[in-house]
């Protein structure tokens, strides 16, 4: 088993999970504004607030990509290689969804939501989180039996 590419892909999950809370993070302070400055509004108008769908909604959709991350990070602790399934699920999705905004963005030129934050924080570490996770799949010797499949003799 590579430790030294196992180490390798904790840390880019580390890093991608740290990308994605960042995003989260970004969004804070317009929900702070809306929860410590509510809008006044007169009898006789209709007021709207949004100022906190930005974060509920990047909490709702990074948030368990995010989570699932961690837990793969703490997992690894010990070499296991069934916890690699939670970052390429991850990975997939998170380059399916910018590739789509992209070609979305080539065709229309709208950069709403923005696209360079999609590609820094999302379509990078993804790629590159993906291809230490394949590589270390791909040069675990399947023929060796893991720590957890070897019991101690009685």
């Amino acid at each position: 088993m590579p430790t030294q590419l196992l180490r390798a892909a904790r840390i880019a999950v580390l890093v991608q999970a740290l990308a994605l809370l960042v995003v989260v993070g970004v969004t804070i302070p317009g929900y702070l504004d809306y929860r410590l400055h509510p809008i006044s509004c007169r009898p006789d108008e209709w007021c709207m607030d949004f100022r906190s769908l930005p974060f509920i909604y990047s909490a709702l959709f990074l948030g368990p990509p995010a989570l699932l991350l961690l837990t793969t990070y703490w997992l690894w602790r010990r070499p296991r290689r069934w916890p690699a399934a939670f970052p390429l699920l991850v990975d997939a999705a998170i380059i399916g969804v910018a590739l789509v905004d992209l070609i979305a963005f080539a065709q229309v030129g709208s950069a709403e939501p923005n696209i360079v934050l999609q590609v820094l924080m999302g379509l990078v570490p993804a790629v590159v989180s993906l291809t230490l996770i394949l590589a270390l799949l791909r040069r675990w010797d399947s023929r060796k039996p893991t720590a957890d499949a070897v019991s101690p003799a009685p």
